[in-house]
């Protein structure tokens, strides 16, 4: 049995076969997307999250998530980085949510 245990719908960026996984990190995806400046504006302006602007502005927000994740998973050496993953024996996973948090503010 594998070692590492992951939807594959909760991988950010990387690796997302759990068999090739040795270096993983992980972020609160929530608290990470409402720190977008899209999401920020969606929330600013009452814009419906279901309606064609907002769906659009969520996609970009998704969007800059995954290049801030991918930029943070490259600087500390990640294979890759999950909403949630976990491993059989129990070993702490890297939380990096205030990191990307960070780039996200950088890059604005």
């Amino acid at each position: 049995p594998q070692g590492w245990q992951a939807k594959a719908q909760d991988n950010i960026c990387g690796l997302s076969n759990t068999r090739q996984v040795t270096r993983p990190a992980r972020i609160d995806y929530k608290k990470v997307l409402r720190s977008t400046p899209e999401m920020k504006d969606l929330a600013r302006r009452g814009i419906d999250p279901r309606s064609a602007e907002g769906q659009i502005l969520r996609q970009r927000a998704v969007d800059r998530v995954r290049r801030a994740s991918s930029v943070v998973m490259r600087k500390n050496r990640h294979c890759s980085i999950w909403k949630r993953i976990s491993h059989r024996d129990g070993r702490a996973v890297a939380d990096r949510t205030s990191e990307v948090i960070a780039s996200l503010e950088a890059a604005q």
